[in-house]
């Protein structure tokens, strides 16, 4: 996820949040043409880049971690049990076991696979203060906190309608030509997040920004049921008027529920929980 992506709330556009239903935008039902045959949102992987060294001095790292410990624990005299090098303590399982580095030893110990994240889909307009609201006041703020454990799919389109003149699509936002352009220039760092501020300005008047837009309008158009309101929420691909006004008033709390494996530490602190029910 991209922060630079989330839209920031404008004076006369206060971000709106809670349940109340009057502040979706409604959907104005204009048949969309050529439209492409359903398709399901991809999942951006939201994980953090791991930072540091390479594998294998990682690796070598833990060993060297575990040595020192050992010899920590021995007062400074090698154990009988483990006299060995460092580079050693994973070359068999006896040595292993002997130096107790069993989880260090990945070619030994198989962790158990984590749970599949929580997927989240937000179907919104770069200019709706409801969208703006949910995505400042729930989305991000969870995703700072569990991003480990949940992906999360930005698609900028909303109730705007589509119409190909002569081969290129024209597009007509609720919000007016601003939000076209918002919707845009958020698709763009959706889609290419390391794209830089000039190449930006030259995709939403060329070609890219076009069949960025139309590919949102063709996930919009899949949606089922169609969303007849922004901001449109799927939780794991589903969407019910239970889980949308879970999300919007409870995000996080929902996350860490939904969440099948072990839970992080922010969903076990409830200090930390606190702040988003």
């Amino acid at each position: 996820m991209v922060l630079s992506t989330l839209p920031s709330a404008t004076a006369g556009h206060p971000p709106a949040w809670g349940l109340d239903k009057s502040h979706r935008e409604p959907v104005a039902r204009v048949p969309m043409q050529a439209v492409l045959p359903r398709q399901h949102p991809e999942p951006l992987d939201f994980s953090p880049v791991q930072k540091g060294l390479p594998q294998a001095d990682r690796t070598m790292s833990r060993w060297l971690l575990a040595a020192l410990a050992l010899w920590a624990v021995s007062g400074g005299d090698s154990l009988p049990a483990c006299n060995y090098p460092p580079r050693l303590l994973c070359s068999s399982w006896k040595i292993a076991m002997a130096c107790q580095v069993e989880k260090q030893c990945t070619n030994f110990y198989r962790r158990p696979q984590a749970a599949d994240p929580v997927s989240l889909s937000l179907y919104y307009e770069s200019l709706c203060p409801a969208c703006r609201g949910f995505l400042v006041t729930q989305l991000f703020p969870t995703w700072v906190m569990l991003s480990d454990i949940m992906n999360i799919t930005l698609v900028p389109y909303g109730n705007a309608q589509e119409k190909n003149v002569s081969g290129k699509w024209q597009f007509e936002c609720q919000h007016g030509e601003p939000e076209c352009k918002g919707n845009m220039i958020e698709c763009l760092q959706v889609y290419a997040p390391t794209t830089q501020l000039a190449e930006i300005t030259a995709c939403v008047t060329g070609d890219l920004g076009n069949k960025l837009m139309h590919h949102n309008a063709q996930l919009t158009d899949a949606l089922n049921p169609p969303h007849n309101y922004v901001p449109w929420i799927l939780v794991n691909g589903k969407h019910t008027d239970a889980l949308q006004e879970r999300a919007q008033s409870a995000l996080f709390k929902m996350v860490c529920e939904m969440y099948t494996g072990e839970k992080p530490d922010a969903c076990k602190d409830g200090g930390a929980e606190s702040q988003f029910l």
